[in-house]
């Protein structure tokens, strides 16, 4: 089962969500804008209630657009407050645009994320049997 955001196809960048076996995966490709990614997050947020399960698997390696560091704390920020209803989020990136920025936001908030370059090491954190076990944010 597939749905694709079709309003988001004009806005120059696509938007998948399929659900998978135990989780739901989002996909985004293309250049959304900082604000164009923060109402996508809080649109999925509302969404995501309907969805069977609370883990969710984001796929953002197809988005090309670079955002400051402030902007991906923000987005940390966000997901909390839009996604706290989650179980488990696993996000994927590009290995060089981990920050751990926004990984950081969420989780000083107390929400089970983590970022990730691989899919596979993703899906097995987020749908392992171990809980999810996560190594502590030693950050200040």
């Amino acid at each position: 089962m597939a749905e694709e955001d079709q309003h988001s196809r004009s806005k120059g960048y696509k938007v998948k969500v399929t659900q998978e076996a135990g989780y739901a995966r989002l996909t985004v490709v293309g250049k959304p804008t900082f604000d164009e990614l923060l109402s996508l997050i809080h649109v999925v947020g509302v969404h995501s209630g309907e969805w069977p399960g609370e883990l969710l698997l984001l796929d953002l390696r197809g988005i090309l657009t670079r955002y400051s560091r402030e902007q991906e704390y923000r987005v940390g920020q966000e997901i909390v407050t839009s996604l706290g209803h989650l179980r488990r989020i696993a996000s994927i990136v590009p290995t060089d645009r981990i920050t751990r920025l926004a990984e950081r936001a969420a989780r000083r908030s107390g929400l089970r994320v983590r970022v990730f370059d691989d899919k596979a090491e993703a899906v097995e954190w987020l749908t392992g049997s171990d809980g999810g076990q996560d190594v502590p944010d030693s950050s200040p």
